[in-house]
């Protein structure tokens, strides 16, 4: 399969000196756009999606995971503040690489369980 993600990264300097990163995913191709984890008990971002996460977190918005009482939910998009520019980009730097190995840990999910393999073992 072809997995594929079109992440769309805004950066901007807010009033009182705030480096603000906004990502978004505006397209994806075999996988969920929803990448973004955020924790329900405090709403905040908790880190880019694994391939469990994907798999295993259903909720897409706030409002579903009241209703599921599940502990994390995904958006399509993360908006983070920073007071210094270093930790935005540090910020920046890391959904970038983190949803690059998304990708291919999912393509390699979907493609990896099918197939015949043969084991052989010698004789002890």
């Amino acid at each position: 399969m072809a997995v594929s993600i079109t992440l769309k990264q805004t950066q901007s300097i807010q009033p009182d000196n705030l480096f603000r990163v906004i990502d978004e995913v505006t397209a994806s191709t075999d996988i969920s756009k929803y990448i973004f984890v955020f924790t329900a008990e405090t709403q905040a971002f908790s880190h880019v999606a694994t391939v469990y996460d994907i798999e295993h977190i259903v909720d897409t918005t706030y409002a579903a995971v009241l209703i599921s009482g599940a502990e994390y939910y995904r958006l399509a998009v993360v908006q983070k503040d920073y007071e210094t520019q270093s930790r935005a980009e540090a910020f920046a730097s890391y959904t970038r690489s983190r949803t690059e190995t998304l990708v291919g840990d999912y393509e390699s999910f979907l493609d990896g369980f099918e197939g015949i393999t043969t084991y052989v073992y010698p004789e002890a």
